[in-house]
């Protein structure tokens, strides 16, 4: 089941990084959790969203009033179009992070930082 999770995982970043050919593409992301539900983010995720986020373009932090699991939605530079990504309530940090820099949310610093 472990594996399973894995491959889900890695198949959501695969399929997340091959839409990053434009670093400009997206000009800011939306990180939303279940409404009351903060405190069942984990740890290292809580963390990362508390201390890192002025590295990357704005991304806000949102409670959503009708939401199952966290998710996060990039907004398009251009026409504001919306894409999506929803994970469990586990998910890698690390993930995350290389989601959020092949996506050019990034603002500084190569991809080994990550």
């Amino acid at each position: 089941m472990k594996s399973n999770i894995i491959a889900v995982l890695l198949l959501a970043l695969l399929s997340i990084s091959t839409l990053a050919q434009d670093y400009s593409r997206f000009s800011k992301a939306v990180f939303s959790y279940p409404k009351g539900r903060y405190h069942e983010i984990s740890e290292e995720l809580r963390t990362f969203l508390e201390t890192e986020l002025s590295n990357y373009k704005p991304i806000e932090v949102v409670e959503g009033d009708n939401l199952v699991q966290s998710k996060i939605e990039y907004i398009e530079s251009t026409n504001g179009e919306v894409g999506e990504t929803a994970f469990p309530k586990y998910f890698p940090v690390s993930m995350l992070k290389e989601m959020l820099y092949q996506n050019g949310m990034k603002l500084q610093g190569p991809a080994e930082d990550l």
